[in-house]
């Protein structure tokens, strides 16, 4: 099921929404922003911490696992977020991996206009920055790069089984591989230099990795 916010007219009205029991927060500094989201201030649900310096380039690489053991990556290169001015304005290049590109759109035709998170800004609860005639953070009850609304959101609400229904898709979600109503176990975001070169010895992937030493 495709939920196209850009055209469905029964999310709006809703009366479901507690903004004042969750919140997240922006701590921008030093060239890091840090995004933490809870149901209370004084008890963070989670966190997750993006780091950039804004003199090179940077690859972000996305690790995802399901409840029943599998597990995907996406990379994407020249990630950038910007600063505060610009409302964490999200870019990124080419995408490489097995979860499939869910950021930007591009998996299905029509889809990019109002699922592609490319050039979008953060939006929280109280900072409604993105393209929809609603609140996408509101909604999905959590910070994200949201257009009309998402097709990937890595800041949802955990689901125990994986499998859920609500009225709007607001699990952990990257749709090219479980769709929107799975809601994934595990979901990583690593940033690292783009020329980073790791030793063979010490990749746990390399195919002609020699006999230790």
């Amino acid at each position: 099921m495709m939920l196209n916010r850009m055209i469905q007219s029964c999310h709006s009205g809703r009366s479901h929404y507690k903004p004042k029991e969750r919140q997240v927060k922006l701590w921008p500094g030093g060239g890091t922003l840090r995004a933490t989201r809870g149901r209370q201030t004084q008890s963070p649900e989670g966190d997750s911490q993006l780091t950039q310096d804004n003199g090179g380039n940077y690859s972000l690489r996305i690790h995802l696992e399901d409840f029943e053991g599998g597990q995907r990556y996406a990379e994407y290169k020249n990630f950038r977020v910007a600063d505060e001015k610009d409302h964490y304005r999200l870019a990124f290049g080419a995408y490489a991996g097995t979860a499939g590109d869910a950021l930007s759109g591009s998996f299905q035709v029509g889809v990019s206009e109002w699922a592609s998170h490319q050039g979008m800004k953060f939006s929280t609860y109280d900072r409604d920055n993105d393209n929809y005639k609603g609140n996408c953070a509101q909604e999905d009850e959590g910070g994200w790069w949201f257009n009309k609304c998402h097709s990937a959101n890595l800041n949802g609400l955990y689901y125990p089984s994986g499998h859920y229904s609500a009225v709007t898709d607001n699990g952990v979600v990257w749709y090219t591989w479980r769709g929107w109503w799975y809601s994934l176990k595990t979901s990583v975001m690593k940033l690292r230099p783009t020329d980073f070169k790791i030793d063979p010895a010490d990749d746990p992937n390399a195919v002609n990795r020699g006999p230790p030493s």
